[in-house]
């Protein structure tokens, strides 16, 4: 018996072809995968399919659905998206250069064992970054981050990425790492709870997210008449407000985002009372943006010290807010195209009504740029690239299968916007 994986490397959202071979025709045959580490954390997670050999005693995963496993349906790329996960740990390092992108793959063990006491083996690597791809720690002008980018290549929209309220720079890397393998060079820029950064969530200068685009326009690598901004979830939300603010941005792109300026940073105070704090300032002044009510505050901590959603807190939040107007982000300002990705069943925030908002809103103000909305339904938080296991649901929401295709699909769709808007 022989398990084969081609290519045996290959970048993260790519597939790649698994079948066996030399088995009876008939004979049953378990497939199992395991990773134990993706860039900036350790990551533990394990899936299976058993298959019936064919007739010519071989299995091919892109032409047969497993009998039992994780997955079910024609699906050559199920066992990855399907992995249940066992254990997580993120860096917890705050210096940049102890945040080194390594390991840059995640290696993926896979065996095969057959109903007769067979084994095979084999191991690909699931790289997050193209080995063509340089990679710079940003630390001057009070900026902190790392850059991304193709050594040599001629001068091609740079795409500054955003994380969300985790902070640091983590999540933000790794999608920076993708779209420099994709030739567009990307900084991936940390704005709270790393290096001098403040630690909250707390009346961020928006000057400083203008010192980062500014930056990466300089770079020799990129057109400076072609900036794009990504940003996920809190980060989503900066993406379209630092838009309509600097009209250097030419390209907002926004996974699961707010049509509003949202609440930052809350900390208990004295007799059961919160401090409330609005996540932006601009020209020294706050942004105004939705409050919670104390209640509000208060409930929000304890879905998160037991891993509930917290979706319906901000849409009472919202409904109840009489200031929507000077809360909504005027996103009609953003000076070129808007792409927006949304979900029905998102935790953190209701990104549908959200998503709905903006789409009207750009009608009815007779925005002139492109734009696009993609949607899914039974869908949650966690829409990001594909072929990642999309098991985990708390705080997220969705199903593993309609995460995997949202991701599969929107991610595609984004990397093509960018090239369509650096090609105009």
């Amino acid at each position: 018996m022989e398990l084969i994986v081609e290519p045996d490397t290959a970048l993260v959202d790519q597939k790649v072809s698994i079948r066996m071979t030399g088995l009876e025709p008939g004979e049953q045959v378990t497939l199992r995968a395991a990773m134990t580490e993706m860039p900036g954390a350790v990551y533990e997670a394990e899936s299976f399919a058993t298959f019936i050999a064919g007739v010519n005693g071989e299995v091919h995963l892109d032409q047969q659905a497993p009998v039992a496993g994780t997955y079910s349906g024609v699906d050559p790329m199920g066992l990855f998206w399907s992995m249940k996960v066992s254990h997580v740990r993120y860096s917890m390092t705050r210096k940049l250069d102890q945040l080194t992108f390594v390991p840059a793959a995640s290696g993926i063990m896979l065996s095969a064992e057959s109903a007769k006491g067979r084994v095979a083996k084999a191991n690909l690597q699931r790289e997050y970054v193209s080995s063509k791809v340089l990679v710079q720690d940003v630390k001057e002008h009070g900026l902190v981050g790392k850059y991304f980018y193709l050594p040599d290549q001629p001068p091609a929209q740079g795409v500054l990425v955003l994380g969300g309220g985790e902070g640091g720079l983590a999540s933000s890397m790794n999608y920076a790492a993708l779209f420099a393998s994709y030739g567009f060079p990307s900084l991936a820029l940390a704005y709270f709870r790393f290096e001098h950064l403040q630690e909250h969530l707390q009346e961020i200068p928006l000057e400083y997210f203008y010192q980062a685009i500014e930056w990466l326009r300089h770079r020799q690598e990129v057109r400076p008449d072609r900036n794009a901004v990504f940003g996920r979830s809190k980060g989503a939300e900066l993406s379209l407000i630092l838009g309509t603010v600097f009209p250097e941005i030419g390209c907002v792109i926004a996974s699961s985002p707010s049509s509003t300026a949202c609440i930052g940073h809350i900390e208990p105070g004295a007799d059961h009372s919160y401090r409330r704090y609005s996540s932006w300032s601009y020209q020294g002044k706050a942004l105004p943006y939705v409050e919670w009510t104390n209640e509000q505050c208060e409930e929000a901590l304890n879905c998160f010290k037991t891993y509930k959603r917290i979706d319906h807190i901000h849409k009472a939040a919202f409904e109840q807010c009489d200031r929507l107007e000077e809360v909504t982000i005027p996103v009609e300002k953003i000076a070129g195209p808007i792409l927006i990705i949304t979900s029905t069943d998102d935790h953190w925030w209701p990104a549908e009504l959200h998503g709905e908002r903006i789409a009207a809103r750009l009608k009815a103000k007779g925005f002139s740029h492109k734009f696009e909305h993609l949607h899914y339904e039974d869908t949650g938080h966690l829409v990001r690239y594909p072929y990642i296991p999309t098991t985990q649901l708390s705080m997220n929401g969705g199903t593993p299968f309609n995460n995997y295709i949202a991701s599969l699909e929107s991610w595609n769709r984004i990397k093509q916007f960018l090239m369509e808007i650096s090609d105009e």
